[in-house]
């Protein structure tokens, strides 16, 4: 009995996870869109020289 409940929880978890998966294609609601302010438009984040890039986030001490 053990094993069948078992894969009957495995079938469950891959199941939900297959299916949250597909989520991800939701349209925003007509009329709405992100703020994002006007510092931050012009930041590049993936550009090491950048004063808030990932680069320095993840090199340097906390």
């Amino acid at each position: 009995m053990n094993k069948h409940t078992f894969f009957l929880f495995l079938a469950i978890i891959i199941t939900s996870c297959s299916n949250a998966q597909g989520n991800s294609d939701i349209p925003l609601p007509s009329g709405k869109s992100i703020y994002i302010p006007k510092e931050l438009q012009g930041m590049d984040l993936q550009n090491p020289a950048s004063q808030w890039s990932y680069h320095r986030m993840a090199y340097t001490e906390n």
